[in-house]
């Protein structure tokens, strides 16, 4: 297995065992061989989680849209109002939580 299929493995145990225990908030720690196995680990760590990031915002999109169709108005806040669309990915962001737990079990 390599740091990158190692770093997938982490991040699912802990999004499917130990997450939803601790309210979506969570830290963890890597001991590794050495400090160049760290920076691969962190480097590696970096770049699944800005995968997962663009991928979240994909969904959140999707669902925004599927959400606001027809609703001009709250649409064009969102579009206009920085503040109102992080509170609007957020609770969305929320429900494909609560989505993705319901598919887990």
């Amino acid at each position: 297995m390599n740091i990158e299929q190692v770093v997938s493995v982490i991040i699912e145990h802990l999004r499917m065992t130990v997450m939803h225990e601790l309210g979506g908030r969570a830290k963890a720690m890597v001991v590794t061989g050495s400090r160049l196995a760290a920076v691969r680990y962190k480097l590696a760590f970096d770049h699944y989680l800005d995968n997962f990031s663009s991928f979240l915002e994909r969904m959140l999109d999707e669902l925004f849209i599927e959400r606001m169709e027809g609703n001009e108005e709250i649409f064009s806040r969102v579009m206009s109002d920085p503040a109102f669309r992080t509170e609007t990915q957020q609770h969305l962001a929320l429900e494909i939580f609560g989505r993705v737990r319901t598919l887990d079990e």
